[in-house]
């Protein structure tokens, strides 16, 4: 392992930090304001035709059906253009599909399921997916259904259907929008440019959604750094209106909340129940996310009788939000579990430049993302993890500051490679895997083991920790979260701690923490401690835990090293004091 400290620009670790993402304006970036917003009089004109088909469907009382695509993006995008139709322009006829299934766009089973609801006056309406779906919607069409996309995904057929609105096709509309931006941006264009119900709207009224757009924005993976995205969740982050966001965050005890905190909570929790969780689950959350209602319902929690030590069943009134919420947390611990082990019975195809992996039968299909996400993280390469089925190999792909997709689509051996440029879904013929293979042997990838870090040192500085804790807000998207690396630092024998698959280390103030630590960490510790102490190389990020009352400063370890101790010809006595 090596490192490579980050070039110093003003001397101070934060704003070094955002210079180097990309940030030309320190102050704006920190406190962002509405200059940097797009314009709705200067939207562009294929852009505004969008807003025509909606209000022509609400003109001609058409049944408007919204297809919900299964992520964080989806969902949210989804649950804005629902409350925003239902509530806001008070239209009735509007209902929703949720396909069976970790599916996108306008699958089969979809496409049968529109066609058995609709009528010769229906408008379906699909956030974040189908741009690339020109055959169903054109089939859609000879059915009389009209088709509204609002999406943001890259374009990969040649001829894109009328309906499609899509920011990567569309001139001057920022490219960072993801699915719920575009859904914003939509319904603000539709204010602007029509009055709904005889009524004058406010082209605020749509900003009480900004929860919404960060959850989508941030759990899609998009530039929140860019200046526009900026101010957008900057704002969402801090007024939080949404019932079910305020579940999430009151049952996980975050009061100020972060992008990065809502990465590590409501994000990760609903994309948890797109995967895994059966569709009247998918359903609830989604109900979850639209409703306003304040009506309880009596369920059993479990909660421990301290006189007993057992566990009681109490009868306890909770909202929908308050009731989901607590679903999606159980939902999320049991795919952390499936992950596990799935990882555990992996089967390695190919392990090189890249790595190739089948997962078991017993692992949904929906988990490939996650595995080959934290394969790729443990491995630091590019990873394709799939399934074998009628002779092709299909997945997910996964990878760390190169544009994966890019590579692997100029082979042209895959019938599809979909997605984003390092979290994509790919479908190869079995038989061109060996081909592959030759192509990547001989494609240059720049491989390292060199740890680019904003911070090096031999010795934890509590402070620097405490620091970044304190302005995480400014992080995200370019701005990637600091890496912090420790070289031939020592500790103690007696600060270091294993309990269960959590290995941590402690010295001046501060706890550096392994999660999932190999089954024969101990052994391996034991073989490198010399006059009771261990010397490592540590590269991790900074974090506070707050647990109780209390507050650690914490590097959480992202890899490692034991380094090995030369031959020491000093004395010492049997309390390790050195003479």
């Amino acid at each position: 392992m090596e490192f490579e400290l980050k070039e110093s620009i003003t001397g101070d670790l934060i704003d070094d930090i955002l210079l180097r993402g990309g940030v030309s304006d320190l102050e704006y970036h920190k406190n962002p304001d509405k200059r940097m917003l797009t314009i709705m009089k200067d939207i562009p004109e294929e852009f505004s035709q969008s807003t025509n088909i909606l209000h022509n469907a609400l003109e001609e009382d058409k049944n408007i059906i919204i297809l919900i695509d299964q992520d964080m993006d989806g969902f949210s995008a989804s649950a804005l253009l629902y409350r925003f139709i239902k509530n806001d322009l008070e239209y009735d006829n509007i209902t929703y599909i949720i396909p069976d299934g970790k599916t996108h766009g306008l699958t089969t089973e979809v496409m049968t399921e529109l066609k058995n609801m609709s009528n010769d006056s229906t408008l379906v309406i699909i956030p974040d997916a189908a741009s690339n779906d020109t055959k169903q919607l054109e089939e859609l069409n000879s059915y009389n259904i009209e088709t509204l996309v609002l999406d943001h995904h890259e374009i990969n057929v040649k001829s894109v259907h009328k309906n499609v609105f899509n920011n990567q096709i569309i001139s001057d509309i920022n490219k960072n929008f993801t699915g719920v931006g575009m859904v914003y941006l939509f319904c603000k264009c539709a204010l602007y440019r029509f009055r709904f119900n005889n009524k004058i709207y406010s082209k605020d009224l749509v900003d009480k959604y900004l929860d919404l757009v960060t959850l989508g924005q941030t759990g899609d993976v998009s530039n929140i750094a860019d200046p526009e995205i900026r101010y957008l969740t900057y704002t969402g982050v801090r007024n939080i209106n949404n019932p079910f966001i305020k579940s999430v965050m009151e049952r996980k005890g975050i009061d100020n909340p972060t992008t990065r905190d809502w990465s590590f909570s409501i994000i990760s929790m609903i994309n948890a129940v797109t995967r895994i969780g059966t569709l009247e689950e998918k359903q609830r959350l989604f109900e979850a996310m639209i409703t306003d209602s304040e009506e309880t319902e009596t369920i059993e929690i479990r909660k421990k009788n301290k006189k007993t030590g057992k566990f009681d069943k109490i009868p306890t009134e909770m909202t929908l939000p308050e009731i989901v919420a607590k679903q999606c947390e159980s939902i999320k611990t049991k795919q952390d579990k499936i992950v596990k082990d799935a990882i555990k019975n992996i089967e390695f195809l190919y392990n090189e430049k890249i790595i190739v992996a089948v997962s078991d039968d017993n692992s949904p299909s929906s988990i490939n993302g996650l595995v080959a996400m934290k394969l790729a993280d443990k491995h630091r390469k590019p990873v394709m993890v799939g399934k074998f089925k009628n002779d092709y190999f299909s997945g997910s792909i996964r990878a760390q500051n190169i544009d994966f997709k890019s590579i692997l689509t100029k082979s042209e051996l895959f019938y599809f490679v979909q997605g984003h440029s390092q979290a994509a879904g790919f479908s190869i013929p079995k038989g061109y895997l060996d081909s592959l293979y030759e192509y990547i042997e001989e494609y240059k990838f720049k491989t390292s083991n060199v740890y680019e870090v904003d911070v090096l040192t031999h010795k934890p500085n509590e402070q620097d920790i405490i620091r970044v804790e304190l302005e995480k807000d400014v992080l995200g998207g370019d701005v990637a979260y600091p890496l912090f690396g420790y070289e031939e630092i020592t500790f103690n024998k007696a600060c270091i701690n294993v309990r269960g698959s959590v290995l941590s280390f402690f010295d001046n103030n501060v706890t550096f923490v392994l999660f999932n630590a190999p089954e024969d960490i101990k052994n391996v510790i034991d073989s490198h401690i010399y006059n009771n102490k261990i010397t490592m190389n540590i590269v991790g990020e900074p974090r506070i835990n707050y647990f109780g009352n209390k507050q650690q400063s914490q590097i959480v370890i992202k890899d490692y090293e034991f380094l090995e101790n030369e031959d020491d010809t000093t004395i010492s006595n049997k309390w390790g004091i050195d003479f």
